[in-house]
């Protein structure tokens, strides 16, 4: 993997922790199943960058 690969990783990881506070700020203003789900599947996609970026060191 490239650094500008490594680097577009790493924006990706920030754009998607951004979404999980977006879904947080939802579930905290509106508490139901969808913004639960939504949060879950943010929090799903973090992990699931941060594994690809801990596999590339």
């Amino acid at each position: 993997m490239t650094a500008t690969d490594t680097d577009t990783l790493d924006l990706e990881i920030a754009i998607a922790h951004a979404a999980v506070c977006v879904a947080r700020a939802a579930a905290a203003r509106c508490p139901s199943g969808e913004n639960t789900r939504w949060v879950a599947e943010a929090r799903a996609r973090v992990d699931a960058l941060l594994d690809r970026r801990l596999a590339l060191r």
